[in-house]
């Protein structure tokens, strides 16, 4: 099934990447009883709706203008690990890690993080050690280094440019945690990559009811690539004197697996300067 799924979606394939695939669907499926990690239980939807969804989201970023080489990024209400871990997997066992030097996964429930540094340890072999930092936190809290601290005194290296949010719900309250992240960590521009439902976005594009997924026809799919996306104003708690550029891009809509499911991929950029703007 995991190589089916591969094929279909044109992606790159081995042995390895299967085998830990099908390790990490079986532990998924054993734990999660016991963690509530997902209501997708079934191995053939672990495959599409984890596993090649959360690999495809990112290969759409990769096809953009976005530069992808050696990103250090965080998963922002990851779970059970998705879209992280496929995609750290995908990128270090499939395409000799060009993309991707750390992922950082974020959830506040203690029971997936849990969950997750049992996973990570089952699959260390075929990762570095620090490849995968793990933080049971909320985003608007997590700090990278102690306040009072200048930032050349801490190895930005560290700090991720690039957030993930999948199937998170509305992206803008991620963006809004993200804005909050961003002033903590005295961080100047960062980028969100959304995928999702396509209902969610077209949803914050207009007014009108969300048009459900199935109903869009392969046409439509195709004018929404570059589309922009509007961002309501949010504003941040105990945040002044800084103007904050929210912009985003529609980086593709289509279908994958035999089922055609429907996502969209968004990519926003998240830019602050000293003295709100959102476009």
């Amino acid at each position: 099934m995991i190589i089916k799924g591969f094929e279909m979606n044109e992606l790159t394939y081995n042995d390895q990447i299967g085998s830990i695939l099908e390790l990490y669907s079986e532990f998924l499926i054993s734990e999660n009883k016991k963690y509530n990690l997902t209501r997708i239980i079934s191995p053939q939807d672990i495959i599409d709706k984890h596993f090649i969804d959360s690999i495809l989201g990112y290969e759409k970023l990769k096809n953009s203008n976005f530069s992808t080489k050696q990103l250090v990024i965080m998963d922002v209400g990851t779970g059970a690990g998705f879209p992280g871990i496929p995609l750290i997997l995908y990128d270090w066992i499939c395409n000799n890690k060009i993309s991707i030097r750390k992922m950082h996964l974020l959830d506040s429930n203690k029971k997936k993080t849990d969950f997750l540094h049992s996973l990570v340890n089952i699959i260390s072999s075929d990762l570095d050690r620090d490849a995968i930092m793990i933080h049971n936190d909320r985003l608007e809290n997590l700090r990278f280094y102690p306040k009072g601290i200048k930032k050349f005194n801490v190895n930005l290296k560290e700090v991720p440019t690039l957030f993930l949010s999948r199937a998170t719900g509305d992206p803008e309250k991620v963006i809004k945690y993200i804005n909050q992240f961003i002033h903590l960590n005295e961080s100047e521009e960062v980028r969100l990559l959304y995928y999702g439902a396509l209902s969610t976005i077209l949803k914050i594009k207009s007014d009108k009811k969300a048009i459900e997924d199935n109903e869009v026809s392969d046409n439509h799919l195709k004018k929404l690539k570059g589309l922009k996306v509007p961002v309501r104003q949010i504003q941040p708690k105990g945040i002044g004197g800084i103007t904050t550029t929210v912009k985003g891009e529609i980086l593709d809509a289509y279908r994958f697996s035999e089922k055609n499911y429907t996502r969209i991929s968004v990519l926003y950029s998240i830019t602050n300067a000293p003295s709100v703007i959102f476009d």
